[in-house]
Formats: C-alpha cells, sequence, structure tokens
C-alpha cells in the first residue's frame, strides 16, 4: 500500500488531487503548525491570465503557535462574498461554471467558524467532482511525532503502508534517507502542473471550470 499527505488546503492545487488519486490512503495533516506562508488560507485562482490569490482572514493576534485544526476564520472582514464574486467574474464564460455554481454559492453563504471545516469542504467537494475515491485519515488521529519525515513514516508503519508519494517540491522537508532507514520506499511523482510551473499552485477549480468531467483525464488522475 502506499500513502500520501498534505495539509488541509484552502481549494488545493490539481497536484495536491493527483497524489490522493495515485495513493491507497491520504491523509490529512491537521496537527500541524499553522503558518501564513502556506495554502491553508489561501487559493490560486486566474484573473485574465494572470495569477491572483484568493485568501481566507483568520484570527491569529495573541493565539500563539497554533495547529490548523484550531485556527479560527475572522468574519469581521467580507472575504465570502470576495471570493464569490472573484469566482463569478473570472470563470462565468467557462463552459462548466455553471454546472458548478451552486456549490459555491452554499459554501460562501455559510459562516464557517473553522478554517479547517471550510477546507474540508471544498477538498470534499472537488476530489469527488473528480472521481476520486481514496479513503482518507487524519494526521491527529495516530498520535504521531513531530518532524515532517517522522511523522509520515511513523503513520506509514501504523497503517501498514510501505511507499510514501511526494512531489517534487516536498524536497525541502522530506529527508530520504529516513525513509531508507525506516524501509519505506519514497516515491518522486512527475506531475506537470496545469498551466505550467508559472502556475504551480493554480486550484484545481481552473481545471473544473474549463473541463468539466475531463479534468480527472486532463490532469491525469486514473492510476
Amino acid at each position: 500500500m502506499t500513502l500520501a499527505a498534505d495539509r488541509p488546503d484552502y481549494l488545493p492545487a490539481a497536484g495536491y488531487f493527483f497524489k490522493m488519486a495515485r495513493a491507497h490512503l491520504f491523509v490529512i495533516a491537521d496537527d500541524v503548525q499553522y503558518t501564513t506562508a502556506g495554502l491553508a488560507h489561501r487559493a490560486l485562482i486566474r484573473s485574465a491570465g494572470e495569477p491572483l490569490w484568493l485568501s481566507v482572514p483568520v484570527l491569529t493576534g495573541g493565539k500563539g503557535m497554533q495547529q490548523i485544526r484550531e485556527v479560527q476564520i475572522d468574519h469581521s472582514k467580507n472575504w465570502r462574498q470576495k471570493h464569490r464574486k472573484a469566482l463569478r467574474l473570472n470563470y462565468r464564460y467557462a463552459p462548466y461554471f455553471e454546472y458548478y455554481e451552486d456549490f459555491f454559492e452554499q459554501l460562501y453563504r455559510k459562516e464557517w467558524k473553522f478554517l479547517i471545516d471550510l477546507n474540508l469542504a471544498g477538498i470534499e467537494f472537488l476530489r469527488s467532482a473528480v472521481g476520486i475515491r481514496t479513503p482518507l485519515r487524519f494526521s491527529s488521529e495516530f498520535n504521531a511525532p513531530a518532524g515532517a519525515a517522522e511523522k509520515i513514516i511513523d503513520i506509514a508503519r501504523k497503517t501498514g503502508c510501505r511507499g510514501y508519494l511526494a512531489l517534487p517540491e516536498d524536497r525541502a522537508f522530506l529527508q530520504a534517507d529516513l525513509f531508507t532507514e525506516a524501509g519505506i520506499a519514497l516515491e518522486w511523482l512527475d506531475f506537470p502542473p496545469p498551466g505550467g510551473q508559472d502556475l504551480l499552485n493554480l486550484s484545481l477549480v481552473d481545471m473544473l471550470f474549463h473541463y468539466g468531467p475531463e479534468t480527472a483525464r486532463q490532469c491525469g488522475f486514473a492510476r
């Protein structure tokens, strides 16, 4: 069995779902530290062909170090209306925008308290839309040690997975020698991002609005 894992990002990129589709088990890292440098609170779309970030404001002042599952959304800013308008303005003429529009209307109508709940709703919708059925679990279930490689190795052992799938950008925090010592095969996936390297983090919603049911084939999600 092969394992893949990632943080619960906001409307994740195609590479996120490429890993999920190729794995036998996907673990959502909900107990790792939240950082503003990550993608947990922001998603990249295209606006007139240029990248545009949609950011969810969160409460961080006086909170200290928070795990992703603890982060709350700041509703003093009207971000939901902004995100809904941005999707409509930039994708309303895309072939499949109207096909998926209702989900986003509902997503932004709800006043989410925790960032992770908003993100999981988006992840579940997107993976279902492209036919990914890989089982999901949460890293907080396993009481795994800190450290990216150590946590993954521990979870792999506890779930009986003998391989771990990663993208090239994961090399910065995965120590290959630790996987070798643990007997866990580390497999680097070759995934050319739709739109090219300049749009590496482009949300899967871009592909979905343009290709609809063909998105899975366009992105190579089939094993």
